[in-house]
Order: structure tokens, then C-alpha cells, then sequence
């Protein structure tokens, strides 16, 4: 199915809209919430940029309720419209059918992201050279898509269907087990959405629910220290290091990853991200995730993204969530138990600790209620009942409506690349394409 007969419209799972906050309320709630920096370690801080990766896979908000992306686990946001495309052409080197990307450029031609004279990322979605990590893992996959090309022999189409299928496997049965638990997951897969039904591609789309609350829980697992590779060992993610790498953030032009800043080749690698127990010494547990919480990193909680403008990213949240006219977190709780989905509604204790606003008690922005909900059912580990509902079913939900997914085409992938267990990691992906 070709991306534009799928809908790619945002629309509310839950037809509510919560009673308006004034500005001072949210000023309020921002200035609580951090700075905090507190590891999980259970979760390796990759996966908090692996969902980066998956959210611009499936959502860019082009305002309107328009969603530039395919709601669809397929990577538009690596593939884009393919070798064939105008707007595309220009990521691919290779014969008609054998397509590789064009990866490198003159100062890191095996490290870094194909870049323009202006240092830009000629990616489909430019968010994916936001930050040092996610480059790093769009490069991944370029580069994963190249091998199973010049090793394997894979004409174009199949190196793209076992990237998807693997991709697909990663999403489903590492990331969504560690973001919502596993047991959730099981009882979804086996128990039917009764949320998010869409069944068909025909009726996918963006829930707002998710894309502008629920699923901006991995800016808390943002960490105020990483080992980033050999050069920059248990160093801060302030944002001069981790944004601009080097040179000053990007409006017009692009970030530039050196040789001193790359992670993969030259004795560094992204498995210290996944795998941090490689690290010798593992110094205050850099390398995991954060809690998933009502704390903000130091390095996101007054995050400038550009001169004048509101900085404090809570803020900016919250602000967005009432943009989008989202249900509160109160009401998403009642409709989830009125669906004969298990939920342990937040009492006025919980949402009022660390001195929020009175005014939230019983109208709690959907945002700021999953965050709370992580932290008090689960202590940060992974989404409480309401988020971890939303989260689940939408992803789920965008794999069963698609017969080409995991979920549905049983064919055999074209190649399967050597594993360490039983079922396919994003470790076996990262150790396949070192």
C-alpha cells in the first residue's frame, strides 16, 4: 500500500476535552517538575532514543491534524519515498534494484550521516540528527540496510522487508515489554484492544492522545551523564555537548559528527547505550535510562531551543497537550474503566505531592497523569495503567491493522542475520552491522 492511502490524520481515542488551566498553573506544575536525574536500572539508556526513533517514524505534527508520517511501522523516516522518488534519489548510490545508502562525508565518511555543504543530514526527517544518539541509530539502520545488500547479496526490496521485519520483532518484543511491562503486553495481544480498534489501514491513525501526551513520557528518561564513547567517558549531556556536536545548534544548517564524537567504528560503539554493563567503570549507573517520572534531567529542565523563547520544556508540554484539546488524566481513567480495562485511578494525594497546583487535584493534564502514574504503580520502571494502556494499544494497534506487519505476514524474512538467543535484539542488529 502506497503512504498516501494511509490516513495520516491525528484524531482522539476519547471524545472529552479537559477544563482549560491558566497559564500560572502550568508555570506552576513546570517549575516542580525537576531537576532530577535518577537512573533505572533495569532499562539501558539506548531505548530511551530508540523511541525517539520509533515516535519519528510514525508522527510529525504538521499542525492542521496532519501527521507527516505514515502512522505505520515502515521507517519513511529512513526510506523515505524510496531510490525511485525525486524527493528521495539523492540518499541512494548503486545499481536499479541494489540500492545502498549513501552514508559518510568528507570528515567522518564512516561515522557520520550523509551531510550537505551546510553540515545538514540529508535524512527524510531531519529530527533524527536532533542529538548524537539518534543520529547514531538512523546511521544504524542505514548501514544494516547496506550490508545485507553488499554481504548478503539482498536485492533492494528484501534488505528493506528484513529491516522492517527486524525493526518490527525490536519494537514489539524489547521496547513496548520495557516501556508498559510485559505483562501488559501479553494481556493486549491476547485479551483485544478495546481502545484503539482500528482494524485495517483504512482506519489507522494518530491518536492525540498518545502522540501529544502518553507517549512524551521519554523525556524523563533523558540522563544527565552518558558514556559516550572512548573520548567522551561519563561526560554531561549538557546541551552543548549532546545537541551540537560540535558547532551551535542547527537552524539553517546541520550538526557535523567527528571522528572524536562517533559511535560506531574506531574502538566505540552504540552497544555501550544498549549494553551498559560493558562499561569498565560503570560510574552512577550512566548508561541506564531515567525513571520514567514527574522529573525532568537537569539537561532538559531549562533546555533553550532557540533565543526568546519559552525554554522550559514542561512548560511546552503541557501547553501542547492543551492545544490538542486532550481529555485529562482523570477522564481518560474513567473511560479506560468504563471499557472494562483494570485501572487504579491516582488519588488527589498522589497528583498534589512535591506542592502542584490545587488546581490539578481533579483535572490533571494526561501528561502530567501518566508521568505520576509511572512513578507511583510502577516507581518509574516503566507506564502505569492509563499510559501504558494508550501506549499499548496504539502500537499494537499500527502493527495488527498493517498485513505486511510482523503481526500478520508469516512469511520468513529474506535473511536472518546470526543472534546470540533465541529471539532476534537490537544487540544482535548492532553486533551484525559492526
Amino acid at each position: 500500500m502506497k503512504h498516501g492511502q494511509v490516513p495520516n490524520d491525528f484524531k482522539k481515542l476519547i471524545n472529552l476535552k479537559a477544563q482549560e488551566h491558566p497559564n500560572e498553573v502550568f508555570l506552576a506544575m513546570a517549575s516542580i517538575m525537576g531537576p532530577a536525574d535518577e537512573p533505572n536500572v533495569e532499562t539501558p539508556s539506548g531505548w530511551t532514543y530508540f523511541g525517539q526513533f520509533v515516535d519519528h517514524d510514525i508522527t510529525f505534527d504538521k499542525g492542521e491534524g496532519i501527521n507527516a508520517r505514515t502512522p505505520i511501522f515502515d521507517l519513511d523516516s529512513l526510506y523515505g519515498n524510496g531510490p525511485g522518488s525525486q524527493e528521495h534519489s539523492n540518499l541512494y548510490e548503486g545499481d536499479e534494484g541494489k540500492e545502498t545508502f549513501i552514508v559518510g562525508n568528507e570528515r567522518n565518511p564512516e561515522g557520520d550521516l550523509q551531510r550537505d555543504e551546510n553540515f545538514k543530514a540529508m535524512i527524510p526527517d531531519p529530527r533524527n540528527d536532533e542529538n548524537i544518539i539518534v543520529a547514531s541509530l538512523q546511521l544504524l539502520f542505514q548501514r544494516f540496510h547496506n550490508k545485507l545488500i553488499n554481504k548478503e547479496d539482498l536485492s533492494f526490496q528484501d534488505a528493506k522487508k528484513t529491516v522492517l521485519k527486524d525493526y518490527q520483532f525490536v519494537v514489539l518484543n524489547e521496547f513496548l515489554p520495557l516501556i508498559i511491562g510485559k505483562e501488559r503486553v501479553e494481556s493486549i495481544i491476547s485479551n483485544g484492544r478495546k481502545l484503539f480498534i482500528a482494524s485495517d489501514l483504512s482506519e489507522v491513525f494518530m491518536p492525540l492522545e498518545f502522540a501529544g501526551a502518553c507517549y512524551r513520557f521519554g523525556h524523563s528518561m533523558v540522563r544527565d551523564r552518558y558514556s559516550f564513547n572512548d573520548t567522551f567517558n561519563n561526560s554531561f549531556s549538557n546541551p552543548r555537548l549532546f545537541f551540537d556536536f560540535p558547532g551551535g545548534r542547527p537552524v539553517d544548517g546541520g550538526h557535523q559528527i567527528t571522528d572524536i564524537w562517533t559511535l560506531q567504528g574506531n574502538g566505540n560503539t552504540l552497544m555501550r547505550f544498549f549494553d551498559p554493563t560493558i562499561l569498565r567503570p560503570l560510574v552512577d549507573a550512566d548508561n541506564f535510562a531515567g525513571k520514567i517520572d514527574t522529573k525532568l534531567p537537569p539537561v532538559l529542565f531549562n533546555l533553550e531551543v532557540a533565543p526568546r523563547e519559552n525554554n522550559i520544556l514542561a512548560h511546552r508540554n503541557l501547553i501542547s497537550g492543551q492545544r490538542f484539546e486532550l481529555p485529562n488524566g482523570q477522564q481518560v481513567a474513567t473511560a479506560l474503566i468504563d471499557l472494562g480495562i483494570e485501572v487504579t485511578r491516582l488519588s488527589q494525594e498522589d497528583i498534589l505531592e512535591n506542592e502542584a497546583p490545587s488546581a490539578i487535584a481533579n483535572n490533571t493534564p494526561l501528561w502530567y497523569y501518566i508521568l505520576k502514574e509511572a512513578e507511583k504503580q510502577h516507581s518509574g520502571k516503566h507506564l502505569g495503567d492509563v499510559g501504558g494502556t494508550i501506549v499499548g494499544e496504539t502500537i499494537i494497534g499500527l502493527l495488527q491493522a498493517d498485513p505486511n506487519s510482523i503481526m500478520n505476514d508469516n512469511s520468513e524474512s529474506p535473511f536472518n542475520i546470526p543472534t546470540d538467543e533465541e529471539k532476534l535484539s537490537i544487540k544482535d542488529i548492532i553486533k551484525y552491522v559492526s
